[in-house]
């Protein structure tokens, strides 16, 4: 039985006493005829395992991945691939983010599904950033930066402006950092999201 989600202390509490067991609940829906609950689980817990349990969270979207492939969902094998380049990108395994980033951008595309480009954008100019390509590290952020104003999303646009200022003081462009972070530090605050130097 799990506890009110309105309680946040509660609810992180039974999610790490529980996070083995939801990682093999994962494993063995994918693996036994119950992909949509694979999928399902594997969303649900992205932000949680994002947060340092990037072990676990490689088994669970793989599975996720498994999962939505078993079955067809090509909407849910982009999101899949996106959440998986992102753990590869946590763990510092740079080619392998930008390989399935890649594939869920494509994804994404032909689904036409913005928000999910301009995620899978966002995280690879982080990726090419940490491999040492700045333009196409820009490149990438300033279209996740356009998607994500389209869409009027405050959370996405501040992440990707406060990214932007980090690659280009980086690259030495000193006058136009401080204004992305600016920009971003805005953003943060008119939607209530804490402003970081660097956004996951």
């Amino acid at each position: 039985m799990t506890p009110q989600v309105a309680d946040p202390a509660r609810m992180r509490a039974w999610l790490d006493a529980e996070r083995s067991n939801l990682t093999d609940l994962c494993v063995f829906a994918a693996g036994h005829e119950r992909p949509e609950h694979a999928m399902r689980l594997a969303e649900m817990l992205y932000r949680y395992l994002e947060a340092g349990y990037h072990s676990e969270a490689l088994v669970v979207h793989t599975n996720g991945l498994r999962a939505a492939r078993q079955i067809g969902d090509r909407d849910g094998e982009a999101r899949a691939l996106t959440n998986l380049g992102a753990v590869h990108r946590l763990l510092g395994r740079y080619g392998s983010a930008a390989a399935r980033l890649r594939q869920s951008l494509r994804l994404h595309r032909d689904r036409s599904d913005r928000h999910g480009e301009a995620r899978a954008l966002s995280h690879l100019g982080i990726v090419e950033d940490r491999l040492g390509d700045t333009d196409a590290a820009i490149g990438y952020l300033e279209q996740a930066l356009a998607r994500y104003r389209e869409l009027d999303d405050r959370h996405g646009t501040a992440a990707v402006l406060t990214n932007l200022g980090t690659v280009q003081s980086q690259a030495g462009d000193y006058a136009e950092a401080p204004t992305r972070w600016r920009r971003g530090e805005r953003c943060s605050a008119n939607s209530a999201i804490a402003p970081e130097r660097r956004a996951r």
